[in-house]
């Protein structure tokens, strides 16, 4: 709106008549009222505006979803106690469900040190988790299977079937299985820290020798164990 022209019109320019002086008064008074209160009316709808756009945007970022990379579903592991028994070992994991991974592992230990002692073996052990949080990621449960060959000679061997290791040599096979639970520290979003221990039950063929090289089985049988099992302290690589 044009208010200039409306003072004119006020004071009678556009007009030849003269009109009263209260009537122009009042048309003068209401034309800047009307002005401030279109000036407030901006005001407020600019401050508004303002508020609106702010509560918008904050809005947009409340609403805005945080971004979490699933677990990686297949990562490569060693156990740091079965390597200091000389073994070297190498398992994968894989994870086959929210809550489930499978680990298939094994070592292979070509240790001899000389003609007397033997601590010559293979091992492959499967295990099926159940994760309580979720894979890779908190504790969980495992059920395992075990198996391989050995060949054992004049050693110490903790927790052994066979009372008289360190005098003669045992060589056969061996099978069984068992439960486990363990916990994963997450390191960063390519490594992980295990914990983990089992217990089982294991059947162990045997043929016993009298020296670790020569002659042949003085004694053939089989041998049952209840016991641990599995004991890991382990590093996860996710590929």
């Amino acid at each position: 709106m044009n208010y200039t022209v409306l003072i004119h019109l006020f004071r009678g320019k556009m007009k030849t008549e003269k009109r009263p002086v209260r009537f122009r008064v009042g048309m003068i008074s209401l034309a800047l009222l009307m002005t401030t209160g279109i000036l407030k009316a901006q005001e407020r709808y600019t401050v508004q505006s303002t508020q609106n756009s702010h509560l918008l945007i904050e809005h947009r970022t409340t609403q805005t979803p945080h971004i979490i990379y699933p677990p990686s579903s297949i990562a490569l592991k060693t156990n740091l106690l079965y390597l200091a028994t000389l073994t070297p070992n190498l398992a994968l994991e894989i994870g086959i469900g929210k809550k489930m991974t499978l680990e298939i592992g094994g070592g292979y230990n070509f240790y001899d040190p000389d003609n007397q002692k033997h601590w010559k073996h293979w091992l492959v052990q499967p295990e099926f988790r159940y994760w309580f949080c979720e894979r890779f990621n908190g504790s969980f449960l495992g059920v395992h299977a075990l198996g391989g060959e050995y060949n054992f000679s004049r050693i110490n061997l903790p927790l052994s079937v066979f009372d008289d290791l360190d005098a003669y040599r045992y060589e056969g096979h061996y099978y069984g299985g068992g439960l486990s639970f363990g916990y994963q520290w997450i390191l960063s979003k390519r490594w992980n820290l295990e914990l983990s221990v089992g217990a089982g039950y294991v059947r162990v063929h045997y043929d016993k020798y009298n020296c670790a090289s020569c002659g042949g089985n003085i004694e053939q049988g089989t041998k049952n164990y209840w016991g641990p099992t599995r004991a890991a302290v382990s590093f996860l690589f996710f590929l």
